[in-house]
């Protein structure tokens, strides 16, 4: 009997993500998604929307009015996630992508959101290895290097940190970087998220993966 095959889902990079994914040194094996609440669900109080017990998240079930288990919605260890990107069409089966930054000579007119790539179109499938549930701060120094932040140095000594927001140094000048990884991938979250996302501290689901070769 033949074993069953591994659950696909989609989820969507930011660029600097993207460009962390196929690094040889320190590539980036994390992400963390800010947890939103299922249909079915309500809030636990009116200032929380879960109760964490034996460290996983429980909402109110809008049709028992009871506490119910809140299951990742990305998957468990084993299952798939394929990348959508931001990427143009060039002609059938082929795509170019706005993360390959100045490797692009060709100026497509307009770029295709992340959330309408067809499954063809994507070159990163990754596959899970862990899921746990936390609040957004209980992330580590060494977290945000598996998140995809980077430590630069200028004279082998002073060390900074940032992230690769295209394909030159960094996205900042090196005054600007940030002193600790934390640091770095606080200004990341809020890079991506809107000013004032990391200071909310949200509840997030982190996915550890491994990148898969493309078959």
């Amino acid at each position: 009997m033949s074993s069953a095959l591994p659950k696909e889902r989609a989820i969507s990079f930011s660029e600097p993500m993207v460009i962390a994914l196929p690094r040889i040194v320190r590539a980036k094996t994390m992400t963390r998604r800010v947890a939103k609440l299922p249909r079915w669900a309500e809030p636990v109080s009116a200032t929380e929307q879960f109760e964490i017990i034996d460290g996983r998240p429980h909402a109110i079930s809008r049709k028992t009015g009871c506490l119910a288990e809140v299951h990742c919605p990305y998957g468990q260890p084993g299952d798939r996630l394929w990348v959508r990107e931001h990427y143009f069409k060039v002609q059938s089966g082929i795509a170019m992508y706005r993360a390959d930054g100045k490797g692009n000579q060709l100026k497509p007119p307009r770029w295709t959101p992340p959330m309408l790539m067809p499954r063809w179109a994507s070159r990163f499938t990754l596959e899970i290895i862990a899921t746990r549930f936390e609040r957004l701060h209980d992330i580590t120094d060494e977290d945000c290097l598996r998140e995809g932040i980077v430590e630069f140095t200028k004279d082998g000594n002073l060390v900074k940190y940032d992230y690769f927001k295209d394909h030159e140094l960094g996205s900042r000048h090196w005054k600007d970087m940030a002193r600790t990884p934390i640091g770095a991938f606080s200004l990341l979250w809020d890079d991506i998220g809107g000013t004032g996302a990391w200071a909310r501290n949200d509840y997030v689901w982190v996915l550890t993966f491994k990148r898969l070769a493309r078959s």
